[in-house]
């Protein structure tokens, strides 16, 4: 409702330190951790090389070195239940 979407960072974790996060995540209470951060943002660009794999929806969408991701108000109808 804002216009904004919200990027979440995770710092290192080891293999340990992910599993015992799953719980948190669960709980929704993983926010809190000094490892988690939030920025909200209207548009965002990541680069990367190599080319990173892209999905949506659980859909493989290919490959690319650039994404830009934007919000655009309005764009979709979310119906509560």
């Amino acid at each position: 409702n804002d216009g904004l979407l919200n990027l979440l960072l995770a710092g290192e974790f080891s293999r340990l330190g992910a599993l015992a996060m799953l719980p948190r995540l669960l709980t929704g209470t993983h926010l809190g951790h000094s490892r988690i951060r939030t920025r909200a943002f209207e548009t965002l660009t990541v680069s990367s090389d190599p080319d990173l794999p892209l999905a949506a929806d659980g859909e493989f969408l290919g490959y690319a070195r650039q994404l830009k991701l934007s919000v655009l108000p309005g764009a979709l109808a979310v119906v509560g239940i």
